[in-house]
């Protein structure tokens, strides 16, 4: 059974994805250590850790919440991964 160009094309942009992924992780990882360094850096008093400490959190939140909302998709595409090398492994 050979694969479809559809087919291929769906796994050529699967892998992009998950390439994409394993360097965006690192970028969000990085930004939210300096973010954590920011706040206890930063904040040499109450009133400044207050004010730091809400504004770093609110980034460091929405950073995580966008690497835990991609996790599923991330999930699927690797699944769809298996399949096709399993299908061309069959094939062989």
């Amino acid at each position: 059974m050979q694969l479809e160009q559809v087919e291929i094309n769906t796994l050529n942009k699967a892998q992009k994805s998950v390439d994409n992924w394993k360097w965006k992780r690192w970028v969000h990882i990085t930004f939210v250590a300096v973010l954590l360094f920011l706040i206890v850096y930063l904040a040499s008093d109450a009133q400044q850790i207050g004010t730091v400490g809400a504004f770093s959190g609110t980034l460091a939140g929405l950073y995580l919440r966008n690497i835990f909302s991609n996790w599923h998709g991330l999930k699927q595409e690797l699944l769809l991964i298996k399949y096709f090398e399993s299908t061309q492994d069959n094939t062989k």
